[in-house]
């Protein structure tokens, strides 16, 4: 009897300890997909800092139209508690495809200015990569492909072969600029990286790239930018480059319903995901929220066979709560932007064509506005068809009707 007693207690015991081992592992799990609070993310993001980030981005679309020291007047940059270094700036070209200039790289040096931006380094250097704006860089965007960037850190990653083609060919030109600036590996100061577009998706592969290297990666805005890399380069992302700055790898912003952070598209041999953790703003009701994955409520879950979204890139995409008069540009449409001394009103005539011209041609007005007009075109045929059948064989006198006789 107290043997059978001992056996059941035993038996009772070990279903207990299964149980409360069920239970732990399940609550590891749930942990490990929840993750961070809301909170805990959006507690490491600083608008004040998006806004410089987005004013440097926005120099980077002057090319070779950029005078260096325009970067130094940086009024954004100043807001956010740092200052470009003077004479610290230097221009990277990079050629691709038959263009000397088909890739562009801010490079400089910042220092902390303001004591209380506790999350700005105290001194370092930055790069900014160029978004899309000649045919080279639309050769990149379009090599979709994935392929082994051959890290030992992390050896299954797979990224986009276009980006990844740029990152690579500019890293000797950085790296030399960061290793005579006080950024070396040796040297330890951080390192931001920002970028629009074409320029976020490069920079995103950067972060994890000159981390590998032993660089001292700052947590960096990228902004608008592309998927770059399969689930392995993503969890990379999360357990190796973010550990300066957990939980947060990366500030990667999103606009509305901008098309871009949701490309490239998914296949079967290329299966593209976000990087974690989106920071969406809404700009109908101006807000900001956390998305952890691909969401049909954010910018990496647009559906691209509606047709407002694929239209929408060109207003969501390039009308930005963060860049300079909330818009960003290429050079040869303001070229007072890229000067040492603007003129203020030319500058503000000419970001005020440039919206103008991109609410009426490329925000999906202009063709709402040639569907209206084919739509009352088709509407006038059918009615003059109609007319036409309706009047064969009779004299159409006003609002008369004589029988012709047929002969």
């Amino acid at each position: 009897m107290a043997s059978s007693m001992g056996s059941s207690w035993k038996a009772l015991a070990g279903i207990l300890l299964v149980m409360v081992g069920l239970a732990i592992a399940d609550a590891q799990a749930e942990a490990e997909l929840v993750g961070p609070s809301d909170e805990e993310i959006m507690a490491l993001f600083h608008p004040s800092i998006a806004l410089a980030m987005g004013r440097l981005a926005a120099y980077s679309y002057c090319g070779n139209k950029l005078e260096a020291a325009r970067v130094e007047q940086c009024p954004a940059c100043d807001r956010a508690g740092f200052e470009v270094v003077k004479g610290s700036v230097e221009k990277l070209f990079v050629p691709f495809h038959g263009d000397p200039e088909a890739n562009f790289f801010i490079l400089g040096q910042f220092v902390r200015t303001n004591d209380d931006a506790k999350d700005v380094p105290s001194k370092g250097c930055f790069v900014v990569t160029r978004g899309s704006s000649n045919k080279a860089n639309w050769v990149s965007n379009f090599q979709m492909g994935m392929m082994d960037p051959e890290w030992s850190q992390c050896p299954d990653c797979r990224l986009h072969k276009g980006y990844f083609g740029v990152y690579d060919r500019a890293l000797p030109g950085i790296q030399k600029y960061l290793d005579a600036h006080g950024c070396s590996r040796e040297d330890g100061d951080s390192v931001w990286i920002t970028g629009h577009s074409l320029g976020g998706a490069v920079s995103s592969i950067m972060i994890a790239g000159l981390t590998n290297l032993g660089y001292n990666v700052a947590l960096s805005y990228v902004l608008e930018p592309p998927m770059t890399g399969n689930e392995a380069y993503r969890q990379y992302f999360l357990n190796s480059v973010a550990r300066n700055h957990q939980p947060v790898p990366v500030i990667r912003l999103t606009n509305g319903q901008d098309t871009a952070p949701s490309y490239p598209w998914n296949t079967k041999h290329a299966p593209y995901v976000p990087l974690p953790y989106e920071f969406f703003s809404d700009p109908v009701w101006g807000t900001h929220r956390i998305c952890r994955n691909a969401s049909t409520d954010c910018a990496a879950g647009v559906d691209h066979r509606q047709f407002w979204p694929e239209n929408s890139i060109y207003t969501d995409h390039v009308i930005l709560w963060y860049a300079p008069h909330h818009l960003m540009t290429s050079a040869w449409r303001v070229p007072q932007w890229c000067t040492v001394n603007p003129d203020p009103v030319w500058t503000y005539m000419e970001f005020a064509g440039v919206s103008m011209y991109v609410f009426i041609f490329q925000a999906g007005l202009w063709n709402a506005v040639i569907r209206s007009l084919l739509l009352v075109i088709l509407v006038g045929i059918l009615v003059a068809l109609c007319v036409r059948c309706s009047c064969r064989g009779h004299k159409c006198l006003g609002n008369h009707y004589k029988r012709i006789p047929d002969k």
